[in-house]
């Protein structure tokens, strides 16, 4: 039963008081007067499950929509937005982003890829449409009005959090967020841009939009192929850039000209990267004598070509002296480890066979 002040319930109400109550409280009138009853409390359930969202996203100068060859009505559009364009709200629809993007206690993005989106967007912001995969949203509806002068509006509904959000691209999603935050409290704090002119100037940053529409139930399998995507690694992207163009060169025609690995895939035993390391531990700009060793060389693979990368591009480049002998270099470390096998009797095991 429900209690009442004093500790008397609902029961004793139609009794005589008891005598501690006219000791203590003999102002009282008896009997107590009952307590006004509380309506009942009812589940309130997520707004995102019970309501539709509508996001806008406007000046919009192209908007293309491809089928889906399955499942059977599924569509995608895709656009470029401008950044500061992107709806703040998206950030309440990652529930179908199997990544969680990473944070500081700062609550700033942490890891490599979101701090080079942020590096882009602050300090080279017209190439992050080119150097972004984009954000992918799945949504119930799509719609997009041309208006006048060109450009248009495109409205995304979204209403269920287990099938409608960014699938793909939260990292991206929020790398945005972050910059245009930064920006905006730099404007706030009174920079320059405020006191020439008090019109925003639109950042000149675009990004991608892949919207899906009718993926249904295979919601799952979109996710799980969009983010399992395998991770190009920097010495691909340097060889790509032509880099290892000099130590190609010299390796032409000798011995172990193929066992070299330049890039992921190739079927070289032998990583690039093993052989920066051959070379920067014969650089005497940075050990010049028995005071100071290479050994802070070994697993440091980013570091390693780092420094290749930098000092490629002085005009008295160690690694550049260093390149036309790579393939001696080579030799000396495979006759290093012939002798420490021998006098150690193991068997010979990972030779680079140059």
């Amino acid at each position: 039963a429900p209690r009442h002040f004093l500790g008397v319930s609902s029961s004793d109400l139609a009794t005589p008081p008891p005598p501690w109550v006219e000791h203590l409280a003999p102002h009282l009138h008896w009997p107590l007067p009952a307590r006004p009853q509380r309506a009942p409390a009812h589940r309130t359930l997520n707004w995102k499950t019970t309501m539709s969202t509508t996001l806008r996203i406007t000046d919009v100068s192209e908007y293309r929509v491809l089928p889906i060859p399955h499942p059977a009505g599924a569509k995608i559009a895709q656009f470029y937005a401008r950044v500061d364009q992107v709806p703040n709200e998206l950030t309440n629809w990652l529930e179908v982003n199997p990544r969680v993007p990473k944070k500081t206690k700062s609550l700033k993005l942490s890891g490599p890829v979101a701090k080079a989106m942020l590096t882009t967007l602050d300090e080279e912001p017209e190439r992050f449409a080119i150097k972004n995969n984009g954000i992918f949203v799945t949504v119930e509806e799509a719609e997009f009005t041309k208006e006048q002068g060109g450009e248009g509006t495109v409205i995304l509904t979204l209403s269920d959090p287990k099938s409608h959000g960014v699938v793909n691209g939260g990292h991206t999603l929020l790398a945005i967020q972050q910059h245009l935050e930064s920006s905006n409290g730099d404007e706030d704090s009174g920079g320059q841009a405020d006191e020439v002119d008090d019109q925003v100037t639109p950042l000149p940053a675009y990004v991608r939009f892949h919207v899906m529409i009718g993926m249904g139930k295979h919601i799952t399998e979109l996710a799980e192929g969009l983010n399992r995507s395998m991770h190009v690694d920097n010495p691909s992207l340097e060889n790509l850039n032509g880099t290892f163009k000099d130590i190609k060169a010299v390796m032409v025609g000798k011995t172990g000209e193929y066992d070299i690995a330049y890039r992921q895939g190739d079927p070289g035993n032998v990583d690039i990267l093993f052989v920066l390391t051959l070379l920067g531990m014969l650089n005497l700009d940075e050990y010049p004598d028995r005071k100071k060793f290479p050994n802070g060389l070994f697993g440091q693979t980013k570091k390693v070509l780092e420094l290749f990368v930098e000092d490629k591009e002085k005009d008295t480049s160690s690694f550049n002296i260093l390149i036309p002998h790579v393939h001696e270099i080579l030799r000396l470390s495979d006759e290093v480890k012939r002798q420490a096998l021998r006098q150690t009797g193991q068997a010979e095991l990972g030779l680079l066979k140059v």
